[in-house]
């Protein structure tokens, strides 16, 4: 039909759609033509300005220092939990009426439990949060203290007081890997790249400081049962610093943010690893045992086959030589043959702690400005140091020889500390899952933790009753043997490359 057909109302409505569709179009064009004219413009100081306006700011709070107290020392508290029976293992097995491995299973029940627990602390991190979880864990140090202390009671029977004893542990065992796991986590949310090692280090060394201050204490108080009151009123006190530990800082730890112009606008985009949420544990799982992915693009982990093998060698090399180390400090008061007192194995427990504490006090901003690009070097120069050191102590342990001793042990603690945050963070670097690898890391360690320890009965010589020559001959050569994996390690630390290129994405831009 024409247009002269036409009647009146159809014109009529006709020219209002092409009034509508002009009154729709018009903004859509002239909000293009803003987003094409402004950044073409010469005037960059309304560009910065436009930038800066919607540049979120990084800061570093003051209160992440409290959160920190509050991980060291309950981190040492946990650690005086569980090594507090391994220097008084004769006195406590006379005192209670129970036997050496007996009291062995006192500090391996901890472990025993780390293995499950460490595996869940991911889970609980995802759905509780940081905060919530240290709670949780506080809790578990204060019922294990009073439940511990319990057993102390003369009126009880040998395996009622025992039951007792290993209960308590089962609640330290609940609590200590989540302050250790949760380090690079905390590490990662709260402090920039300058301080990330140094904190890691703080953090991991805070365990074996309680280890050390466990291996002190005991020989020197009256008995087993009243030195379980020291303990229990000494972790009452400090489990109220669990309050200082927060979930977050309201903005990610640096002051630097990517900014990706797209299609000729500016948006914020959080590059920083504190300030992405990590993958599930089940997804981080899959891709690093099996399941082949192309890309990130939908959030989901995958990892080449050189990232699988090298956690592999992480993960095996770290598990053996924290393993070794626990194992030595919880077998100390029976590792020397008789001749050595309970006193004296615990300087040398406390030797090779506190060196290795200055030793980890010296280096770890050392790795955080000088060598932070060469962690896995580092770790193929000093593993197999270390493993001399292990081989070397073979033949230091005889009687009448307490200086050589005391000299290997202060070399094996330097170089695990020197070791301990690197391989911390060299984990969460190659699998970009701060609280996946921690936790992989640990349960390794003690799982060779209780592997060293069982097998250590067995190998126990047979004419001097606590002579453990044997198992020091095992553990050296278990750390010698994976000290040649570390020759394999490639290493690439791509949480921190992408950290690094997101900054000098965000400091070319803001240079505008």
């Amino acid at each position: 039909m024409s247009a002269r057909n036409s009647s009146p109302g159809q014109e009529k409505s006709k020219a209002r759609s092409n009034l509508a569709n002009l009154v729709t179009v018009e903004p859509v064009v002239e909000k293009k033509a803003e987003q094409v004219l402004v950044p073409l413009s010469n005037n960059l100081n309304a560009l910065k300005s436009d930038q800066e306006s919607s540049m979120i700011v990084y800061r570093l709070y003051r209160r992440r220092w409290l959160g920190l107290v509050g991980m060291v020392v309950l981190n040492i508290v946990a650690a005086m939990n569980w090594i507090w029976f391994s220097p008084i293992a004769k006195s406590t097995a006379d005192d209670f009426h129970i036997s050496l491995p007996q009291v062995n299973w006192l500090s391996q029940v901890v472990n025993l439990i780390y293995l499950p627990m460490a595996l869940a602390i991911p889970s609980m991190i995802q759905r509780f949060g940081i905060r919530k979880t240290c709670l949780t864990a506080g809790a578990c140090l204060l019922i294990a203290s009073w439940i511990r202390y319990a057993g102390v009671s003369r009126s009880l029977s040998t395996n009622g007081a025992y039951a007792l004893l290993i209960l308590g542990q089962i609640f330290a065992g609940f609590a200590q890997p989540v302050f250790q796991v949760l380090g690079p986590k905390f590490s990662e949310t709260w402090f920039d790249l300058k301080a990330r090692t140094t904190v890691t280090m703080i953090i991991a060394v805070a365990n074996p400081i309680g280890s050390a201050i466990g291996q002190l204490i005991p020989p020197f108080l009256d008995s087993p049962r009243s030195s379980l009151l020291v303990l229990g009123v000494a972790t009452t006190a400090s489990v109220g610093l669990v309050l200082f530990i927060q979930e977050a800082p309201p903005t990610p730890p640096s002051e630097d943010a990517t900014q990706v112009v797209n299609e000729c606008s500016i948006d914020t985009v959080t590059a920083f690893a504190g300030s992405r949420p990590s993958p599930p544990f089940t997804d981080t799982m899959a891709a690093l045992f099996g399941r082949q992915k192309m890309s990130e693009d939908d959030g989901s982990p995958t990892f080449s086959k050189t990232e699988k093998i090298d956690f592999a060698i992480i993960a095996t090399v770290f598990g053996v030589l924290v393993g070794a180390i626990s194992s030595f400090s919880i077998l100390i008061s029976q590792i020397g043959p008789v001749g050595y007192t309970e006193e004296t194995a615990g300087f040398v427990g406390a030797a090779l702690l506190l060196m290795g504490l200055l030793a980890g006090i010296i280096t770890a901003p050392l790795f955080d400005r000088v060598l932070t690009h060469h962690l896995a070097r580092s770790i193929q120069v000093f593993v197999p140091l270390m493993a001399a050191c292990w081989v070397g102590l073979i033949f230091a342990v005889r009687p009448n020889n307490i200086i050589p001793i005391y000299v290997v042990s202060a070399l094996i603690g330097v170089m695990g500390f020197l070791l301990l945050p690197v391989g911390l963070e060299l984990g969460c670097e190659v699998l970009r899952n701060a609280e996946v690898s921690s936790a992989a890391l640990w349960m390794a360690g003690n799982l060779w933790t209780l592997v060293f320890v069982l097998a250590s009965d067995p190998l126990r010589g047979k004419e001097e009753p606590h002579s453990m020559r044997n198992t020091i001959i095992l553990i050296a050569c278990f750390v010698a043997a994976s000290s040649l994996l570390v020759f394999k390690l490639t290493g690439r630390q791509a949480r921190r490359e992408l950290d690094v290129e997101k900054s000098r994405e965000a400091n070319n831009i803001i240079a505008l």
